[in-house]
């Protein structure tokens, strides 16, 4: 894992936290535009946890580790992934 590997996620986090993402003044096409950015950094900051816990939890190479999954919606009653 290299620092920039989370530059995407450290924008996207900066982006959203302009006063018209926090205040929901921002116009409909814009707050749209901050979704897509933050959807797409999360994805990529998912791959580095996933790198992350690989290399921590296994000192074997030769074994696989799952791949880990983050729930987006898990304070919500849906959940895909413990369903």
């Amino acid at each position: 894992m290299d620092e920039s590997d989370l530059d995407a996620l450290r924008k996207a986090n900066a982006l959203v936290q302009h006063h018209d993402a926090i205040t929901g003044t921002a116009k409909e096409n814009v707050t749209k535009d901050y979704e897509k950015r933050l959807a797409a950094a999360w994805n990529e900051g998912e791959q580095v946890i996933n790198d992350a816990l690989t290399k921590l939890a296994i000192k074997d190479r030769s074994k696989q580790f799952p791949k880990q999954m983050i729930c987006p919606l898990i304070n919500e009653t849906f959940c895909e992934i413990i369903r």
